[in-house]
């Protein structure tokens, strides 16, 4: 009996374990296959990235760059100008949002880049209004810097892939 519930502990444990299950002074690199951004005013769309640092050790020091579908810099507005690079900290235990202004009047598409000093997740979501009222939400959790892979794959669920 003692076995069996030592087991269990273990088992419930394993999905925390794996958030510290790289040494803190490790690099993360994160893809974002796919990012959409501005567009007319009946479907205006804004991206949004989320950065967490489970880690309680280090801060982060995060990069990322922007590219058009064909691999060229790409321009976004998070609020100080259009820019195709962003350098960001994500305090150790803490997490730091990023949104897109989301003002281009055609629609714009790509992809990004993100290298992080030590390990951190990656989170990027999507949002389009219609005339100002948002209508429409997805998140795309990123894989992490973690042994384990969670899979949100469902029927509904669109894949991207970007050649870096």
């Amino acid at each position: 009996m003692r076995t069996i519930i030592f087991l269990l502990i273990v088992l419930a444990a394993l999905p925390a374990w794996g958030q510290y299950s790289y040494p803190a002074t490790a690099s993360t690199a994160l893809v974002f296959p796919h990012l959409v951004d501005g567009g007319a005013v009946d479907q205006r769309w804004k991206v949004t990235l989320v950065f967490t640092k489970p880690n309680t050790t280090n801060a982060a020091n995060v990069t990322i760059n922007f590219y058009g579908d064909y691999g060229n810099p790409l321009l976004l507005d998070f609020g100080a100008g259009p820019v195709s690079q962003i350098a960001l900290t994500v305090a150790a235990g803490g997490s730091r949002t990023i949104t897109s202004a989301g003002t281009s009047a055609s629609m714009t598409t790509g992809w990004g880049f993100a290298i992080s000093t030590v390990p951190v997740l990656g989170t990027i979501l999507f949002q389009a209004s219609r005339n100002g009222t948002p209508f429409w939400d997805v998140s795309a959790p990123g894989t992490g810097p973690t042994y384990f892979y969670t899979s949100y794959a469902n029927e509904n669920l669109g894949v991207a892939f970007a050649n870096t």
